[in-house]
């Protein structure tokens, strides 16, 4: 099973590279970056202990083909099989980025009160802008070592987290936006998205102070500031270089 995790892996990053390479020298090449990201979903598939779900999901789909094709519709095989090709090379650039932005030492003393709380609620919110799923996990997981999850900390992680689907460009949701509807405006998107995670901040804390939770006695997992810079500056220099570069598509440059 090792063997074929990492032989997956050497798929998957060789995928990466020609998918990037092929959008801005050789497009001809897009099809390697296909064939290599499928060959190593096959080589996976069967380090996966759950298959129950991706084996609906694939039973549907052939369905759903054999469904258009006796009717006459017309199918783009090719696009079937890449639609999402751009999508998965953002994922793949998310993973890396979770190596360099990990925080590497747990703080002996967690914080407590209101400041804790804002801390804790923007830094998880900056940091799963980045890495996705993996803050919420590593958060949860440094504050659960302390003691168990209080229905306040839990309130804090999810909607923290889910809240940067509304603005952050590194965000899997937003990504699947922009490879469903490739023609909006990344930017009025980044504008409104980050005015409604603001929002969704305050009715929290007021939601919180206005309700039976204890806020003093919050204890939570604020990250440092050489942690949270990289989500702004990497956000800040997608929308630059989209402003300068109109043509590219924003999913790359993410």
């Amino acid at each position: 099973m090792l063997y074929l995790s990492r032989l997956g892996g050497v798929f998957i990053f060789l995928s990466f590279v020609f998918s990037i390479y092929s959008y801005f020298f050789d497009n001809k090449l897009k099809m390697i970056s296909v064939i290599l990201i499928w060959l190593a979903f096959f080589i996976l598939f069967f380090t996966i202990k759950s298959k129950k779900l991706i084996l609906t999901l694939l039973f549907f789909t052939l369905i759903s083909f054999l469904y258009s094709y006796f009717n006459n519709f017309y199918i783009d095989i090719k696009k079937a099989f890449s639609v999402n090709l751009y999508l998965l090379t953002l994922l793949i650039s998310v993973g890396f980025l979770k190596l360099i932005t990990t925080p590497k030492k747990d703080k002996e003393e967690l914080p407590r009160g209101k400041i804790s709380f804002i801390k804790t609620y923007l830094g998880v919110h900056l940091f799963g802008s980045i890495i996705n799923l993996s803050a919420l996990l590593l958060v949860a997981d440094k504050m659960y070592k302390k003691a168990k999850l209080s229905p306040l900390q839990i309130i804090v992680l999810t909607r923290s987290f889910a809240s940067d689907a509304y603005w952050s460009p590194f965000f899997v949701a937003f990504a699947a936006a922009l490879t469903y509807a490739p023609n909006l405006n990344a930017f009025s998107i980044i504008s409104f998205g980050t005015v409604i995670a603001f929002i969704a901040f305050f009715i929290t804390y007021l939601e919180v102070i206005k309700s039976k939770f204890d806020l003093d006695s919050f204890y939570g997992y604020p990250l440092s500031l050489q942690t949270l810079y990289l989500p702004l500056v990497l956000a800040f220099f997608v929308l630059i270089t989209h402003y300068l570069y109109e043509d590219f598509k924003i999913i790359l440059l993410i």
